[in-house]
């Protein structure tokens, strides 16, 4: 496999073609750093792929406990189960989180494949990202499986809106690992901020907390986080489709946009000197 591989991603690191047709040419070795990164990540662990849903599963139990049981929060309208909320919401965050700090990352944990072979730098962090997707679809089923059980099966609009949701949280995700991770080679004091910031966006986000218990004029600003409209839209979809606010969804749409164009313009600049700056 690595004779394979590496008569195929041999070439000269001064030729530059555009994205989307290099991905397509290499698109067998999106495939193995696909398949890597999820052995890589399962293999050593004894409950193995488990852990894809007992995580969500015990995060549910804990926040039900604290939040819901003990301080007397709910998720929603009452009209679902506040652990089946919770558990949607920490399995959309398990797929954005790793899509930002896994593109950063994807940059400094193949840095000595860089300088072997050349081959399209993105790779690693779109395979990531793939990677990641797998792990969601199996956590989703058992949320589909527990709303059949408790009564209460997802709706054709959730349906409907789980593609759309699932694009913005990687493309921006991805869009802003881009901005970090490319200016990292630059500046390296941002690698040591990227675990701040994902702290700081997930307590920012409703993953473990419920939006009301933000002031109602307060609730947009924490819209222009892609992540918490994301969840939140995606919770409303659920228990009231018409408590949606489909107009706060627009501006993180725009940052999905401007995250992935600033972000590939200086992901173009630093691509050639990517293994020299490394």
């Amino acid at each position: 496999m690595a004779a394979e591989m590496k008569h195929e991603v041999v070439i000269g690191p001064n030729r530059r073609e555009p994205v989307i047709p290099e991905l397509i040419k290499y698109k067998e070795l999106i495939y193995f750093f696909t398949w890597r990164e999820f052995k890589i990540r399962y293999k050593e662990a004894t409950l193995g792929v488990l852990w894809v849903i007992l995580q969500p599963l015990l995060y549910m139990a804990l926040v039900n406990f604290i939040i819901v049981q003990r301080l007397g929060r709910s998720f929603g309208d009452g009209s679902i189960p506040s652990g089946l909320l919770i558990f949607l919401g920490f399995i959309l965050w398990q797929l954005f989180e790793p899509a930002l700090s896994g593109t950063i990352n994807s940059f400094l944990n193949n840095q000595g494949l860089f300088k072997k072979l050349y081959f399209p730098r993105i790779i690693p962090a779109i395979a990531s990202i793939i990677s990641r997707l797998v792990d969601f679809f199996i956590a989703f089923a058992l949320l589909m499986l527990m709303g059949f059980i408790f009564g209460h099966p997802l709706p054709m609009l959730t349906y409907a809106l789980l593609l759309p949701a699932l694009l913005m949280l990687m493309l921006t995700g991805y869009g802003v690992g881009l901005i970090l991770g490319s200016l990292n080679m630059w500046f390296r004091d941002i690698k040591q901020l990227v675990p701040f910031i994902m702290r700081l966006l997930f307590f920012g986000t409703p993953v473990i907390w419920p939006l009301d218990v933000v002031p109602e004029s307060w609730q947009p600003f924490f819209f222009l986080n892609p992540a918490a409209a994301v969840i939140e839209t995606m919770r409303q979809s659920w228990f009231d489709p018409s408590a949606i606010h489909w107009n706060w969804l627009i501006l993180p749409f725009i940052t999905m946009i401007v995250s992935l164009v600033v972000g590939t313009l200086l992901y173009k600049r630093v691509e050639r000197d990517i293994v020299d700056l490394a």
